[in-house]
């Protein structure tokens, strides 16, 4: 079987961001993991993230979703080593 990570760039998502995990959890196939790649949100994003085991980067350079996505794949295939602040 495949093993997948889901990469999730947020700023601010509080609002979304149970729904979309929730939604995740209920998937036929659960994810290896759930990287967040956070550009300094200012509500609850990173502890919702954190509540449900999500890997948690912050993006301080706040350059995209895009950049965030790149951020979250470079950690998924080299790990912890290709990150500068990781949580959970």
């Amino acid at each position: 079987m495949q093993k997948i990570s889901i990469i999730i760039p947020t700023l601010n998502e509080e609002k979304y961001l149970t729904h979309l995990l929730e939604s995740i959890k209920k998937q036929s196939i659960a994810p290896k993991e759930i990287i967040v790649v956070d550009a300094l949100s200012q509500d609850k994003t990173k502890e919702i993230a954190l509540a449900y085991g999500c890997k948690v980067l912050d993006d301080i350079k706040k350059k995209g979703p895009g950049a965030g996505r790149n951020k979250g794949a470079r950690i998924a295939i080299l790990g912890k080593n290709g990150c500068g602040k990781c949580y959970g």
